[in-house]
């Protein structure tokens, strides 16, 4: 598994905490090695965003809150046990924590969650780059259902980590805007005037380009909001 020092990185204004960063995630990633890959990647993207969070709120302080997460073998290690691949870490292996004391938050689990997932399962790459490809077929057979399709792409794309924030304004304007506003232009300007049977295919054939360039792209780069390569 490897590790992109894109510029969607924590810490990314700073070149050196960047890379430190990037350092600590790859050792994340390497000590993780047996869990199955989804879950090793969702568990370095929850490391990602929450270093980033906690980056945005405390500039400057990249080192310690690398040291407040511990140390990599034991993030993989929990990970592990959790996973019911290995055996839990031993009290006082984490730094900052000491044998008897209250365990910490486990990385990649929300503030006052009892661990695991950041808040639930994500919906698969392929699904999010398929739906407005749906969105669009359905929607000249029933007009709300193409229109529910393409709100539900919207709402999987932004809650997904497979992409950076640039990607997913990208691929909405593609998959969702762009098509709509296709939509309603031939409705407003062409439609009222009778336009031949060629007119109407062209623009729908203009309209199916733009959302299956949208969703290939999107596909093509998935992964890359994680940090790590999709599989």
């Amino acid at each position: 598994m490897s590790i992109s020092r894109s510029q969607s990185a924590p810490c990314a204004g700073d070149g050196a905490a960047s890379a430190l960063v990037q350092d600590y995630l790859a050792a994340v990633g390497r000590e993780a090695s047996e869990l199955p890959a989804e879950r090793r990647q969702e568990l370095v993207a929850d490391l990602a965003e929450h270093i980033e969070i906690a980056c945005a709120e405390r500039p400057g302080d990249c080192r310690e809150i690398l040291r407040e997460l511990g140390d990599p073998r034991a993030i993989a290690a929990t990970a592990l046990q959790e996973s019911g691949l290995g055996a839990a870490p031993a009290p006082g292996s984490v730094p900052g924590s000491a044998p008897g004391s209250a365990p910490g938050p486990v990385p990649g689990s929300a503030p006052g969650s009892s661990g695991g997932r950041r808040g639930g399962p994500r919906s698969p790459a392929w699904l999010v780059a398929l739906l407005p490809v749906l969105a669009f077929g359905c929607g000249y057979l029933w007009v709300p259902l193409g229109f529910a399709l393409k709100v539900t792409a919207a709402v999987v794309l932004f809650r997904s980590r497979y992409w950076t924030r640039g990607q997913k304004w990208t691929g909405f304007g593609l998959t969702v805007l762009a098509p709509s506003l296709m939509n309603v232009a031939w409705f407003v300007f062409s439609y009222p005037n009778n336009p031949s049977q060629t007119a109407y295919g062209t623009a729908i054939t203009a309209t199916a380009a733009v959302t299956l360039a949208g969703a290939a792209l999107l596909w093509r780069v998935r992964g890359e909001g994680r940090g790590v390569a999709a599989p």
